[in-house]
């Protein structure tokens, strides 16, 4: 009985270990993940591109990408990135407000739990 016991907690640490490399995060984000507008002009709206990486060894697929509200906009590629390539996220701002602003975006991979985030700030004069 005990041998069987070892044996399946032995089978159990075996099989968790071989998924332990699905859980890492398939995406690399080249440059910085919190961006910085600085000053900008009211009405004036303002992009940043967010640039990943694929580092996983499978296509990696963008399913959604959500901001916190309207004055935020965002674009990504529809299509499976490739092991190795790399894509970006267009993030706009659209300056309509004065005042500092501080907006996370959250880009969620297809079979990857929880979402990366990035963000951007600035101050609208």
């Amino acid at each position: 009985m005990q041998k069987q016991t070892l044996a399946l907690l032995v089978s159990g640490l075996l099989l968790l270990s071989a998924f332990a490399g699905d859980t890492a995060r398939p995406a690399e984000w080249t440059g910085v993940k919190d961006y910085d507008f600085g000053l900008l002009t009211r009405g004036r709206p303002a992009q940043h591109r967010f640039v990943l990486k694929n580092k996983s060894s499978r296509p990696l697929l963008i399913d959604n990408v959500r901001t916190p509200c309207g004055c935020t906009a965002v674009d990504w590629p529809e299509m499976p990135i490739p092991p190795g390539d790399t894509a970006s996220v267009l993030v706009e701002y659209n300056a309509a407000q004065v005042g500092y602003f501080y907006k996370t975006v959250k880009v969620f991979f297809h079979g990857v739990k929880g979402p990366d985030v990035l963000s951007v700030q600035g101050e609208v004069e």
